[in-house]
């Protein structure tokens, strides 16, 4: 790759990187393959890190609690990819069989007999 992809390559703005990518899911934005690879690879290495050094006025300093909190948006992020990309087969399948004249939805006809009680 010629470039190197700087999202999520430093915890600092590790949030500010997945509501980028999460809004570029939302809208649709068009990402190369290559790049969704790597974003994707980067997003689970965000779920696997078990601590993060976040800067303060006072120095870095390691937190847990900033890891949960990251890797709980990255597989947020990973879940509506994932959704997305379903509903995306979902669409492509039900138009194929449009084009195929074929049946996009299963129904079925029943025959249905009412009877009422006037007695009462």
């Amino acid at each position: 790759m010629s470039e190197d992809l700087t999202i999520l390559g430093d915890d600092h703005h590790t949030r500010a990187d997945l509501r980028m990518i999460a809004s570029a899911v939302r809208r649709r934005w068009p990402i190369p393959e290559e790049r969704k690879r790597e974003i994707i690879t980067r997003m689970l290495e965000v779920v696997a890190r078990r601590e993060v050094d976040v800067p303060t006025g006072d120095g870095v300093f390691t937190s847990v609690d900033r890891a949960d909190i990251n890797a709980i948006r990255a597989a947020g992020v990973l879940a509506s990819m994932e959704a997305q990309n379903q509903s995306d087969e979902h669409a492509a399948d039900k138009n194929a069989r449009i084009d195929a004249g074929k049946a996009t939805d299963r129904t079925e006809v029943v025959e249905v007999e009412l009877k009422f009680d006037n007695a009462g």
